[in-house]
């Protein structure tokens, strides 16, 4: 969640670690009140960010392998229960992945995960609550200590950004619990659901010069302000649209693609649903892990196009895809390459920044002709228990909090923000045209 925040704006953490199956420690987590204590004494969310830690449903609770990259237990070294840290807002919440090695089955793949890992937010950064004296003042003492994050020019106070990092946390938490809940009640096509191997060399000489010719229809891409699965808010992608090639994109996608999909996947005959891109991804730019739509996205192809203004030296920026065995998996995904994967049901993205560079990329979905006609039911049944899956294992609640004190000298960042267009309707006739710059609202008729 605090990879969310910009790094001008980040408010601390504070973070109590408990045991569920632990009851001795349940006793003792009762009895500090910490969510009372949250919602009515401790500073707002532009200022703090708040959290519980279950140390033994959380390893527990992924369908894939918990690493220990995953666990903030491991990361935080907590020994004992129940535990509150306090995290400066310097920790961005980042982890440097442990890698174990090439894969066995693939030597271009490296396997992540084991104990030798980066961690981003250092001891020098957090500190644990000795239990002695007032909890409440030992976190005000400590929030007032590491600073006073400073206020988005878009958003202008303290309210409006608390309220939109909130709005930020509630859609990385529905992502997380879609990544965890969803896999479990899909089938699996495949033995690993992903596979890397060289683009048609038809279809990215293609690509290529499509690119070349509509270079100068460039745009920024907008996206909701409150969307976390890209960092487009501080690293805006920009875009050349295939769409302006509609009829020969979706030819080439069924002459080159689909038949490779087909083959790789067992299902036939496939329906192609969306060709979309080129996106181009710059520096720092990164995409969190994510399961795609799940009634249009379910076998996918994602397309290196090709990497531009790279620096010497330059690491590469792999796609990460947690496969069917349950192993965190990279791979480099060189220009000219592309992957097959299981898209709604995988665990996907770039987590790590680009220091590669300019990306160009392109995605390619289909799902099985059958989702429609006299097996439509079958995929109906199957999407509606993916979806069901994921509510049952998720409680909401609503969000409480104290007022927000705004600073009395506010300092604004200098840090630059995307604005995104949001069409809707005013007045229940008029159609309006918003622009939404994180997310203040400028609206233009």
């Amino acid at each position: 969640i605090q990879i969310d925040s910009p790094d001008e704006i980040r408010p601390p953490s504070v973070v109590l670690f408990f045991d569920s199956n632990d009851a001795q420690c349940m006793q003792d987590f009762k009895a500090l009140n910490f969510d009372n204590i949250a919602e009515t004494k401790l500073p707002s969310r532009a200022r703090l960010f708040t959290g519980r830690y279950d140390t033994y449903s959380a390893p527990r609770r992924p369908w894939y392998e918990f690493t220990p990259e995953m666990d903030l237990k491991k990361r935080f070294n907590i020994n004992k229960c129940p535990e509150i840290v306090f995290a400066s807002r310097k920790c961005d919440g980042r982890t440097i992945w442990c890698e174990k090695g090439p894969d066995a089955e693939d030597p271009r793949l490296g396997l992540l995960g084991c104990e030798n890992f980066t961690e981003s937010c250092p001891s020098e950064y957090r500190e644990s609550w000795d239990g002695k004296g007032d909890l409440v003042a030992w976190i005000k003492q400590k929030v007032d200590a590491d600073g006073e994050p400073k206020i988005s020019p878009f958003l202008g106070s303290y309210a409006e950004q608390g309220r939109w990092l909130q709005k930020r946390e509630h859609t990385t938490c529905n992502t997380y619990f879609r990544n965890i809940y969803m896999a479990q009640a899909f089938p699996a096509f495949t033995h690993r659901g992903f596979k890397a191997m060289e683009t048609p060399k038809e279809f990215q000489e293609w690509l290529l010069n499509t690119h070349k010719k509509h270079e100068h229809a460039r745009r920024t891409e907008h996206w909701d302000a409150v969307s976390t699965q890209m960092s487009f808010h501080e690293h805006p992608t920009t875009f050349i649209d295939l769409d302006r090639v509609r009829a020969e994109k979706e030819m080439m996608a069924r002459k080159y693609l689909q038949p490779i999909v087909e083959e790789w996947s067992g299902m036939k005959p496939l329906e192609l649903t969306s060709f979309y891109g080129i996106r181009e991804y710059h520096e720092n730019a990164f995409l969190r892990e994510h399961v795609d739509r799940i009634d249009t996205h379910v076998l996918s192809v994602t397309i290196t196009v090709d990497k531009r203004d790279v620096p010497e030296g330059a690491e590469p920026w792999p796609l990460q895809v947690t496969d069917w065995t349950g192993q965190q998996v990279k791979y480099d995904h060189p220009a000219g390459t592309m992957i097959l994967y299981e898209s709604s049901k995988l665990p996907h993205g770039r987590p790590t920044p680009n220091k590669g560079g300019t990306h160009l990329g392109a995605f390619v979905h289909f799902k099985p002709k059958s989702m429609h006609g006299t097996d439509a039911k079958k995929w109906d049944n199957i999407a509606n228990a993916a979806r069901d899956n994921v509510r049952k294992h998720t409680i909401h609640a609503s969000f409480r909090s104290t007022p927000p004190v705004e600073p009395k000298n506010p300092v604004f960042s200098s840090q630059k923000v995307s604005c995104y267009y949001l069409y809707h309707v005013c007045n229940k006739r008029i159609v309006c045209i918003t622009l939404l710059c994180l997310p203040q609202i400028y609206c233009v008729i």
